[in-house]
């Protein structure tokens, strides 16, 4: 759910080379903040990203660009689940990467 949230939250964003950093950051720390989140990283791709130096030199952030990696703990038990867009697939793909139990 952590990751369906981030992807319907944030697409259409208004995004520039310029702001590309800060967008990411602010997905992390927005996410961050949310009950179980141990751990959250985006990356956005920037390739065909406008400079967004003036008036309409700016992209919407859209589902190609979106890269996320995200733990959520929950008592001992961790899951690390991934967000990628798949192009072969045109799809982007949540996928659970892996369980594990922790130590207690």
């Amino acid at each position: 759910m952590k990751l369906g949230s981030i992807y319907h939250q944030y697409l259409g964003t208004p995004v520039s080379r310029r702001t590309v950093r800060s967008l990411e950051r602010a997905i992390e720390e927005a996410t961050s903040v949310q009950p179980h989140v141990h751990r959250v990283r985006v990356q956005l791709r920037r390739q065909g990203l406008r400079s967004g130096t003036h008036l309409m030199e700016y992209s919407s952030l859209s589902e190609g660009m979106l890269s996320v990696d995200l733990a959520i703990r929950y008592g001992t038990t961790e899951v690390v689940a991934k967000l990628r867009y798949l192009d072969d697939l045109a799809y982007p793909l949540m996928y659970i990467e892996k369980v594990r139990h922790l130590r207690t």
